[in-house]
């Protein structure tokens, strides 16, 4: 244990030591404007690193303006020396133009200078021009503590100019006669700055301007209008995640007391006698809205309480630890299966056949606990993955036969897809016979998951506005989302309520994770938008573990809630009780049956015992009556059941860009 720490420990300090960062104290950034409308520009970056590094680049995104002469020099005592051909890379990439020059740093600043000729940078209108130019990137994942950038001019600029600095950071600008100057602090990683400038016609002769038709000032003038109010916008988007989650709140609330409160809640009494004839899986749903291994381990002690199996006790397993085994068989049965009992009991007297080297699985009729999770081994998917899918699907209304072939199929190593649509058609044929439609009324979450889509597309279309999504982005939401629908089509389940998919929470899900990506891959990426789906995701997990919050029952479902709550609380209560307990042997045998679907048999077992209850000698159920022989049974059987699975499966101006370092 003292080793394993200490292993842990050196690589956390080794992991310290190899962490490395920097930052921009300063840079300068200087444009001259030549009289033809080229542009000489000088950019000197100055990094601080902290830790070893060994190169940078600098990225020129391409557009309608041109670069040439491109060169890099390292800044040392006020000398510019060039950055030697072996140590310098120029190469084309999608989109834009990488310089990459290498260098030794570690622990200490460098300044590099690099010097480019702009062409067509400039527009020329027919009134004036327009110099509109990304002086910081957003690429750059480092801050920049301090820019100063200078705009130089041939002549003096008129007084109608204008200069616009986009966006609203600590950033300042003053224009004097034909000097720019901008001065700009703590420029964030991530984060462009750019700058407009709408000047005099007479200012240029222009041959190297990149030449639009039409009248520029009122244009500019009406997108600089647009911009600040854009811009002025996002200053204020961190109130829209609190506006998301508050809206998000106050829907929950009012369709919680509309639609999903009980307002006249029938008080539980105690059921001696089993009320209804329902299986354990709808049993265990209308309980707790949900389906898993209990009701699984139930239907099978059921199968035996109805002679379909008999369970008897057998040699222990295990060499060192021994545990209890039992061995299960086959019998005639006193009435009919259900499909999913059929295939319960299929998937059960499956027999791992074979050696070391070469095995296969056959049908059987008998084996022991212990070979089963043996036999499926290999299965792509536990039992109780499939058991859960099943059941919820005949839940909300899929045709058992339906559903048992969706098992059998999932059974299998190759999943055709296509062979589950017809089983989760939403017709109306199809949902008839769901006991979710009889039983729940789903109207509260309908409502409010229509609500957390408008507020997810909502907050897609204020990025597409507001950031400019990328087409990339939008063809990964529409690829994204499409294999989600495909995958997770049978799982999406239906609102009996709505009549429609399109409004379950598994679809908000979906629908969140496909904005995710579409806001990761946009052009710029925006925390508060973020914020705002993590709210959507907040509300999505609450709706999930609230499951009663947003529905209710209706009258006859209320009805078969109470009287199952109350057999259960019968059975979690009656060793403190006075009151005369049953002691027919019929009933106390499907009492081991629910009571494993409520997760108190063991009690039940135990009150078996006391009071002598023993099921006859031929019963299915004799070697698991006594609660320890019990206990053993189901955790054995359950874990089998689980354990089965194996582990196959922008801003408008041009330029920008930015780097890094490494």
């Amino acid at each position: 244990m003292k080793k394993t720490m200490l292993v842990v420990f050196l690589l956390l300090l080794a992991g310290l030591a190899e962490a490395k960062s920097y930052y921009f104290p300063q840079v300068e950034l200087n444009y001259e404007l030549e009289d033809d409308a080229s542009v000489f520009v000088k950019e000197k970056l100055t990094f601080n690193f902290e830790g070893d590094f060994h190169y940078a680049y600098r990225d020129f995104p391409y557009g309608g303006w041109e670069y040439s002469s491109i060169k890099v020099f390292e800044v040392r005592n006020g000398a510019e020396i060039p950055i030697e051909a072996e140590d310098l890379q120029v190469y084309e990439d999608v989109g834009f133009k990488r310089v990459k020059w290498f260098y030794s740093a570690y622990n200490e600043r460098k300044t590099f200078l690099l010097t480019y000729v702009l062409k067509k940078a400039i527009v020329s209108y027919e009134d004036a021009y327009e110099f509109y130019w990304k002086a910081w990137g957003n690429q750059w994942d480092a801050r920049a503590e301090s820019l100063d950038a200078r705009v130089t001019f041939p002549k003096k600029l008129y007084s109608g100019s204008r200069v616009w600095l986009h966006p609203l950071l600590d950033a300042r600008y003053e224009l004097e006669g034909d000097v720019l100057t901008i001065h700009a602090n703590n420029i964030p990683p991530k984060t462009f700055l750019e700058l407009r400038v709408l000047f005099n016609k007479e200012t240029l002769n222009g041959s190297e301007a990149r030449v639009v038709g039409g009248k520029g000032y009122d244009k500019v003038v009406s997108e600089e209008n647009m911009n600040s109010f854009i811009y002025g916008t996002i200053a204020w988007l961190w109130l829209y995640p609190v506006m998301v989650f508050v809206i998000l709140a106050g829907g929950f609330y009012y369709y919680y007391n509309k639609y999903g409160r009980e307002l006249h809640k029938t008080p539980l009494v105690r059921e001696h006698d089993i009320p209804y004839g329902d299986k354990p899986w709808e049993v265990e749903w209308i309980l707790t809205q949900n389906t898993s291994v209990k009701s699984m381990t139930a239907t099978l002690l059921d199968l035996a309480r109805r002679g379909h199996l008999k369970i008897e006790k057998t040699t222990p397993t295990g060499f060192v630890f021994k545990k209890d085994d039992y061995l299960l068989t086959r019998a005639q049965g006193r009435d009919e299966l259900h499909p999913f009992e059929e295939w319960l009991l299929d998937e059960v007297f499956q027999k791992k056949i074979g050696g070391w080297f070469s095995t296969h699985v056959e049908p059987g009729d008998s084996i022991k606990v212990s070979e089963i999770a043996q036999a499926h081994k290999s299965d792509t998917q536990s039992m109780a993955d499939k058991w859960r899918m099943m059941t919820k699907m005949e839940i909300g209304g899929a045709d058992p036969t339906a559903a048992k072939r969706v098992g059998d199929l999932l059974g299998k190593k190759t999943i055709n897809l296509g062979g589950i649509k017809p089983i989760v058609a939403k017709s109306d044929e199809a949902n008839a016979g769901g006991i979710e439609e009889r039983y729940l009324d789903k109207t509260g979450r309908v409502y409010f998951n229509r609500l957390q889509m408008g507020l997810v597309l909502l907050t897609l279309v204020i990025q597409l506005l507001l950031f400019s999504l990328s087409i990339y982005s939008l063809g990964a939401m529409l690829l994204i989302a499409g294999f989600l629908l495909l995958s997770y089509r049978s799982w999406l389940g239906r609102l009996p309520s709505s009549g429609d998919w399109l409004f379950s929470p598994g679809s908000v899900l979906i629908a969140l994770i496909a904005a995710g990506f579409v806001l990761v891959f946009s052009g710029n990426l925006n925390i508060w938008m973020i914020a705002a789906l993590a709210a959507n995701a907040v509300f999505v997990l609450i709706d999930g573990i609230m499951k009663f919050a947003l529905t209710k029952f209706t009258p006859e479902g209320e009805e078969r809630h109470n009287r199952w709550a109350g057999l259960k609380w019968f059975l979690d209560t009656m060793d403190n009780m006075r009151e005369k307990i049953p002691t027919d042997v019929v009933l106390w045998e499907q009492y081991l049956v629910y009571a494993t679907v409520f997760g108190n048999a063991k009690k039940v077992a135990k009150q078996m015992e006391v009071l002598n209850i023993q099921p006859p000698r031929d019963s299915g159920f004799a070697a698991v009556a006594a609660s320890g022989s019990f206990a053993s049974f189901a955790s054995s059987f359950s874990s089998g059941f689980s354990a089965a699975s194996a582990a196959s499966a922008s801003g408008g101006a041009g330029g920008g860009g930015g780097g890094g370092a490494g």
